[in-house]
């Protein structure tokens, strides 16, 4: 976002809060999600990895706590956006956004929209739980 649009969105809160993303270069590996537990999600259709990243900031910011602001929506891809998936996806890298879209394509988005438990949701729960520990980020 530019300036302006920043400023149009968020109003005066100072623009030194504000951090780009660079979903290139300012990734923070945590971990992989198994090739097994893909294919166990995906019913046997899809063979690979899931790569856990975040933005670097996450990891190297020294925060005292993260929060996910956001709102709960039907989402086509993981079935109800929220929680991991702002952070996992929202400040994750091409490889994490490209494969949770094609492992949603693969099951069907009309199985997945609006509903609470899907394999995005939980491939993307799995790699909070195993490799998200380490970041204060809240958990309800």
């Amino acid at each position: 976002m530019t300036a302006d649009e920043i400023r149009t969105m968020f109003g005066t809160t100072p623009p030194g809060l504000f951090r780009t993303h660079d979903w290139r270069t300012d990734l923070e590996n945590l971990g992989e999600v198994p090739a097994a537990f893909i294919r166990e999600q995906s019913e046997g259709k899809l063979d690979f990895a899931w790569p856990a990243q975040v933005n670097k900031w996450l990891v190297e910011g020294g925060f005292d706590l993260i929060l996910s602001i956001g709102q709960v929506v039907p989402h086509e891809v993981i079935g109800m956006a929220s929680h991991a998936k702002n952070v996992l996806v929202g400040t994750g890298g091409a490889g994490g956004i490209g494969r949770s879209h094609y492992l949603g394509a693969v099951y069907g988005m009309e199985r997945i929209m609006g509903r609470a438990d899907t394999p995005v949701r939980r491939v993307l729960n799995y790699a909070a739980d195993h490799f998200m520990r380490r970041l204060p980020w809240f958990t309800p």
